[in-house]
Parts: C-alpha cells; structure tokens; sequence
C-alpha cells in the first residue's frame, strides 16, 4: 500500500458539489498527472485543500484505477457530469479531463472535523511533507513511514 495527497483547489471547484443519482455519497474522482502507472487500489490518499486554511480534509482510499470496470467507469462518467457547471474554469476542466482519472473513497463523511492544517501538521512532525514544502497542483508522494505515522496521527486525533 502507497500513501498519496490528492491536491484540490477550492477555488476551481467548490468542495460541497451535489452527488447524482446512482453514486455513494463519499465516492469521487481525482485526476492523476503524475504517478499514473504506481496508484494502486487500495493505496491512502490524503485529501489536500489548497487556499488559506491548507491542509487536510479528508482520507481516502483508492477503489479502481483504469482501466476501470464498468461500475466504477460510470461512476467516474456521472461525477464529471454533475460537477460540469461548477468548474469555474472551464479550460482547466477540459485539461484536467485529459488526464488518467481514479475513483475513490472518503472515509470521513463531513471531511476530518477540525482539517489538520499547516501549522499543526508542522508541530507534529509532518513540517516536510512535499505539499508544504513546495505547494503546487496534482498529487504528491508521500514516504510510506510517514503515511502510516500521518494516518495514525488522523485517526487518534479525529
């Protein structure tokens, strides 16, 4: 199992999009610039929200990677559709669309309550994780040792 963090940038989508008819409500999808041929089912990805309060809000696992079955692959179709006309970019939208896609699954329902931001992922030991150090779009690899330690940090403390 790989630990990843899925970047979102609230102020290209919002983060409260309706679900469509026929998806569970904590599946999603996520684009995959990098790392494409390494994402895994199974693997942890942490949910990174970019913008003031960065930091964490939510976990994830990985349910299909392409290609994907039938199930998954009209799940994936039902998403893009429904979050069409939230995009406030739509040139961004069809960049992204290009891109391998994987389907996922939230484990906390409303999103981790409080996020673990910046300055407290910082004092607990997680100062160098990619995302902080070099903040840009798409999805980070995050060192096994400390994607165990993070999750643990997560479910001990939320």
């Amino acid at each position: 199992m790989q630990y990843w963090i899925l970047h979102h940038n609230p102020k290209l989508l919002p983060v409260n999009v309706p679900y469509p008819p026929g998806v569970p409500q904590n599946r999603d999808y996520w684009h995959i610039s990098r790392y494409g041929d390494e994402v895994a089912i199974d693997d942890v990805a942490f949910i990174w929200h970019a913008g003031t309060n960065r930091g964490i809000y939510d976990v994830a696992k990985v349910l299909s990677v392409p290609p994907h079955k039938r199930e998954a692959d009209d799940q994936i179709e039902l998403l893009k559709k429904s979050d069409n006309r939230f995009w406030t970019d739509a040139h961004e939208r069809e960049r992204l669309r290009q891109l391998p896609t994987v389907l996922i699954e939230r484990q906390y329902p409303d999103e981790l309550k409080p996020p673990v931001l910046v300055e407290e992922l910082r004092k607990h030991g997680f100062g160098d994780l990619p995302v902080i150090r070099m903040p840009q779009r798409g999805i980070y690899d995050v060192e096994q040792a400390v994607g165990v330690r993070l999750l643990e940090y997560i479910r001990r403390t939320r």
